[in-house]
């Protein structure tokens, strides 16, 4: 790539839809329709969000950030790949890096989000007495920025340890868009320290997340049980 990265590759190519220029049209088409679609109700549940002070409670604030990344996630990758199947399926290495750190940082903040959304919805139903304290606006606001920090990190860190290494062909990337593990097998250097970060992400994000979001529904689902339990044994003595 750049000169400066001590990589002789300068632009990346991607595996392309269809050479058929109907098809392409239609995939055209129906990319756009579908980025516009998104863009706009995403947008517009962060404006009205934003506008109404009755929705600044906790839940609406934690949807207002999933909007944001709903709304930077395609945003990323959608516009690109329009170009793309207009002209020739390519992207600069500059292109390719930031594609690639913003997108990361999105899908990591939203797992993190909906580890955050889930525990959110955990003290709402099982501590309902003190949820105003668990989840007071400052510790909301704590937990969201958390969010885009641990993934902005994250990130960052795969980031550099990329740009470290030399590409010197090939450039094709048999991919729709860019992301760091098909990135990994086109370079020249030893990837062995980012394959190993990369697994210790997916491991964090896939593994951790999930367990925590499962341990957090487990116990809602047995407080709306125990709930219609007691809710049964009551109407059984009326009766």
């Amino acid at each position: 790539m750049a000169s400066s990265n001590h990589s002789s590759v300068t632009e990346f190519a991607i595996q392309s839809f269809s050479e058929n220029p109907q098809v392409q049209i239609f995939l055209f088409s129906l990319f756009l329709g579908l980025f516009i679609v998104a863009f706009t109700g995403n947008s517009l549940i962060v404006i009205v969000i934003s506008l109404n002070p009755g929705l600044h409670i906790p839940t609406y604030l934690f949807l207002i950030n999933l909007a944001l990344m709903d709304v930077l996630s395609p945003s990323t990758v959608v516009p690109k790949l329009l170009q793309n199947l207009m002209t020739k399926n390519t992207i600069s290495y500059g292109g390719c890096i930031a594609q690639i750190y913003l997108l990361s940082w999105c899908l990591g903040a939203e797992l993190l989000l909906s580890t955050a959304m889930a525990y959110d919805q955990y003290v709402a139903i099982c501590q309902p007495l003190h949820y105003s304290t668990i989840m007071s606006k400052a510790a909301c606001c704590l937990i969201a920025s958390a969010v885009w920090a641990i993934s902005g990190t994250n990130t960052t860190i795969h980031i550099i340890l990329t740009v470290r290494l030399s590409f010197c062909g090939p450039d094709f990337m048999d991919q729709f868009f860019y992301e760091i593990p098909p990135l990994l097998p086109l370079s020249s250097s030893l990837t062995y320290i980012n394959n190993v970060m990369a697994l210790e992400a997916d491991m964090f994000y896939a593994i951790f997340n999930f367990l925590l979001i499962l341990v957090s529904y487990g116990f809602i689902i047995s407080s709306i049980l125990k709930i219609r339990t007691k809710e049964g044994t009551t109407d059984y003595y009326i009766l």
